[in-house]
């Protein structure tokens, strides 16, 4: 059999249902947590009207805070918008969005067909509010090429709703400063880093100096896999990549964070599927979670205030480590960072020092078993754990802090390759639990887990193959997060199957179903529930329940414009199709 080689291969889909209506995607999500209607003010900003990506230039926006919605930087919501139209043919692009050289949110498109895709999404950002109260540049990134086949250009509209500040009391609060952990190049500091192969040999750093009056002082963490390692939970390690022509490199990585070189926090990854992701047509017209918001990691770094209030730079470093020779990954990772601080009211300096510091090796060397049957087939399990715990005496100029900050992270893959590598299952869990006390009182804590399935099949029947597709993919997060006081509960569960054929590498049919139930509730008192059915990539179920019913999230599923069929031609990314 021949076995396919490392490229991303274009597949043209002959459209078996006729449908000409403009196709709706979206993604599931917790809407925005307020009645709009019952806001008495509001400030739009609009940054772009159908602004065409065909490129990899940024939209570079200069951007004014709004002075007619009350006090500016006291807003008691921003909401930021991003709506985009394309059609023809395109792959899925990453999107990332800055506001004042800080990103505060990773994103994606979807894929086009030739009648044309729009998808609409809502994010709140009230937590970004000091960056938004000064002048300054509003920059989003949606790299594309539009060349040969590849002819669909991105135009995106994106917006900012200001809503003024409001008497009621809240749960949550604002840091009062955030600074930027970014990659800066080309006169525009507003760029991922890039983390791959040479990762180690060239860190990717940001030397910040903060206030001496800090308190309190959080690292936000953006990362996402791409290239070779956008299904880095599917990777082999290097000893079977040869045999069985597959990407190596393992499937476990770790995003860690270094302060003056020493490791003081660290990330399991939450797997994200994009739109085009094993299989386009699984996630058309319901997005796998986490493609157009995708998660962010918190890791407390007020235990180093002791040192960080001395006046001079310090060095935040981020790395992705792997399985390969010296932890290596394959190319690459985009990842970028903020440092968000909450300054005292008094103007001394934060002094102290580090009683207790556990962090484990620097890094992981995950253990492996591989149990082999044959040349065609083999079994093997990956299994490693992280636990950090460290704990600071500080001395504020409003009073004593004791911090003590703990992470437990849990991982374990097990995966079967059969048929010479054409057949490959994956199930991986991923747990994580963390908490932060300062004084005693709690002020962060997480308790999330991360479970994906999937399992692929490639079918030969002479001229014909068959690509089958089986995603099964969990997201729970119960989490407090910084300068917050309420707990938010996420449970997100998602099936989606699917196959398509091929000749002579060109698809000629397929389909994809999918059902998902999600479900959010805070201390607050909102709740939003949601339940969908797609049959051969049509809607047949839409339920809605919750305080948060007919809140505004981005396009309702109902409101699709005739039947949601299957794209005419589409490129498609798949494990068993990048080996």
């Amino acid at each position: 059999m021949e076995k396919m080689k490392i490229v991303l291969i274009l597949f043209y889909l002959l459209h078996f249902v006729t449908s000409n209506s403009v196709v709706r995607d979206f993604q599931i999500k917790t809407p925005i947590r307020r009645k709009m209607d019952k806001v008495s003010k509001e400030c739009v900003v609009q940054l772009s009207n159908e602004h065409p990506f065909f490129n990899f230039d940024p939209l570079i926006v200069q951007y004014k805070p709004p002075t007619q919605c009350g006090a500016i930087g006291k807003w008691s919501m921003i909401s930021l918008n991003i709506t985009a139209t394309v059609n023809g043919t395109q792959y899925d692009r990453l999107g990332l969005f800055f506001i004042n050289n800080v990103e505060i949110w990773r994103t994606s498109s979807s894929e086009p067909t030739k009648a044309g895709i729009v998808w609409s999404t809502l994010k709140e950002v009230t937590r970004y509010r000091s960056l938004f109260a000064t002048e300054g540049k509003a920059v989003f990134h949606l790299g594309n090429e539009v060349f040969g086949p590849y002819t669909g250009i991105f135009r995106t509209t994106i917006t900012l709703v200001f809503h003024p500040e409001e008497k009621k009391k809240s749960l949550e609060s604002y840091p009062d400063q955030i600074l930027s952990i970014i990659q800066k190049q080309n006169g525009n500091d507003s760029n991922p880093f890039s983390i791959g192969q040479t990762s180690l040999k060239t860190p990717s750093f940001s030397l910040l100096t903060i206030p001496q009056n800090t308190k309190e002082a959080w690292v936000e963490i953006f990362a996402s896999g791409n290239g070779n390692e956008e299904f880095w939970y599917t990777n082999v390690p290097d000893s079977l990549a040869q045999n069985f022509s597959a990407i190596g490199k393992g499937p476990f990585r770790e995003v860690q964070l270094f302060l003056d070189g020493e490791l003081i926090g660290s990330a399991f990854p939450c797997p994200v599927i994009f739109t085009g992701g094993i299989n386009p047509l699984l996630w058309r017209p319901s997005h796998s979670y986490g493609a157009l918001d995708q998660p962010t990691y918190y890791i407390d770094v007020s235990p180093h205030l002791g040192k960080l209030t001395d006046g001079k730079p310090h060095n935040f470093t981020l790395n992705v480590a792997g399985m390969g020779t010296g932890f290596s990954i394959n190319d690459n990772w985009f990842v970028t960072g903020n440092l968000q601080l909450r300054l005292a009211k008094c103007s001394g300096r934060t002094t102290g020092r580090i009683t207790y510091n556990s962090v484990g090796p620097t890094f992981l060397n995950p253990s492996l078993s591989v149990y082999s049957t044959s040349n065609t087939s083999v079994y093997l399990k990956v299994l490693t754990t992280r636990t950090i715990q460290i704990k600071a005496a500080l001395q504020t100029c409003e009073g004593k802090l004791n911090v003590k900050y703990f992470q437990k992270l849990n991982y374990q893959n097990v995966m079967t390759l059969s048929n010479g590598g054409n057949d490959q299952t994956v199930n991986q869990q991923t747990t994580v639990n963390a908490n932060s006390m300062h004084n005693d009182v709690i002020v962060f804590q997480e308790s999330s887990s991360f479970p994906l399935v999937v399992n692929t099949t490639l079918v030969v029947q002479g001229p014909v193959q068959i690509l089958g597709s089986i995603v099964n993919r969990s997201f729970s997060r119960i989490t407090t997060q910084p300068f917050e006081l309420d707990k938010k509960t996420t449970v997100l569960n998602q099936d989606a199957s699917g196959n398509f054929k091929m000749k002579n590498n060109i698809g000629f049919a397929g389909e994809g179903n999918q059902t998902l139930f999600f479900s959010y509730k805070d201390d607050e008192g909102f709740t939003y529930e949601r339940h969908l059915s797609i049959v051969k990539n049509y809607l047949n179920a839409d339920q809605e329940y919750g305080t948060l019913k007919g809140y505004p999230s981005g396009f309702n599923p109902n409101l699709i414009d005739g039947p949601d069929a299957p794209p005419s031609e589409f490129p498609i990314r798949s494990p068993r199709l990048m080996k």
